[in-house]
């Protein structure tokens, strides 16, 4: 969500957004549910594919479309 808040220049809610992930990814090794390894690579895999996603929604959107065409 970070990552969407910072493409959409909305500064201030990227911050809050990416502090609570970090406090979320903290209290996971805080609790003893996760290493932190885990929420290292957690982190990362959510970072890259919100970029992805956000890079490639509209052609995501048009191929989808073309897809559900074909089938209805």
């Amino acid at each position: 969500m970070s990552v969407l808040m910072f493409k959409l220049r909305n500064k201030l809610w990227a911050v809050v957004l990416l502090f609570w992930g970090i406090l979320i990814g903290f209290s996971r090794i805080y609790v003893g549910v996760h290493y932190p390894l885990d929420v290292l690579a957690g982190a990362i895999i959510g970072i890259v594919t919100a970029y992805l996603v956000y890079r490639y929604e509209d052609k995501i959107y048009d191929l989808w479309n073309r897809i559900i065409n074909f089938v209805l």
